[in-house]
């Protein structure tokens, strides 16, 4: 999902949740938030029958980093 999507805003603050258990979850959370703006990790939103998910992560080598 791209920034200018409308319900991107929505979708981001619904990740905020995924942090309460970190050490630092307001630094965290922001530091998502930042690299979600800069281009560095991407926001995905699936949708269907019973379910709506909301999944940030990146490309690390060879693999895929989910970050919330």
């Amino acid at each position: 999902m791209r920034p200018e999507h409308p319900d991107y805003p929505r979708q981001v603050a619904r990740l905020a949740a995924a942090f309460t258990a970190t050490d630092a979850p307001t630094d965290e959370y922001t530091l998502m938030c930042q690299r979600l703006d800069d281009g560095t990790l991407s926001l995905y939103h699936v949708t269907g029958d019973s379910l709506d998910l909301s999944i940030v992560g990146e490309v690390i080598d060879d693999s895929y980093f989910v970050w919330a």
